[in-house]
């Protein structure tokens, strides 16, 4: 019962995210996925790109206080996020974070191919759960 619970919700999300992937807007859709002590993650439900590995523009929002990278404080990222749902492993390319006033801080081109373990009841896991739950994969 359970999982025909389970498999109902990810048909639900699916047809919402290639209803909203199909569209013709150009404008981002961001829609919070997950969050933590540190941050808010958002996924610009826009740019899911569904398959055996989905894909995705996702958003980081910091939280006070925030952290300092590079000499300069960071307070948002968005990279690209791959992800193979079938073995939860991720990949992250095109990340940029910004400074309070807008401008780049860091920018790292990461590789769509460097698969990674998602590491268990992390955002990052609960965050994968959502974009491939848009699969209908389990």
């Amino acid at each position: 019962m359970k999982r025909n619970l389970k498999a109902g919700i990810r048909r639900a999300m699916a047809a919402a995210f290639i209803a909203l992937a199909g569209s013709q807007a150009a404008a981002s859709d961001w829609r919070l996925i997950a969050s933590n002590p540190s941050f808010d993650l958002f996924a610009d439900a826009s740019s899911f790109v569904g398959g055996p590995v989905s894909r995705a523009w996702v958003r980081f929002e910091g939280k006070p206080p925030y952290k300092e990278l590079n000499g300069r404080v960071q307070v948002k990222g968005m990279e690209r996020w791959s992800i193979d749902c079938a073995g939860r492993r991720i990949a992250t390319s095109d990340y940029t974070g910004y400074g309070a006033d807008g401008e780049p801080v860091v920018s790292e081109p990461g590789s769509a191919d460097d698969f990674r373990d998602i590491p268990p009841d992390s955002v990052w896991d609960v965050a994968a759960e959502k974009i491939c739950g848009a699969e209908g994969m389990e």
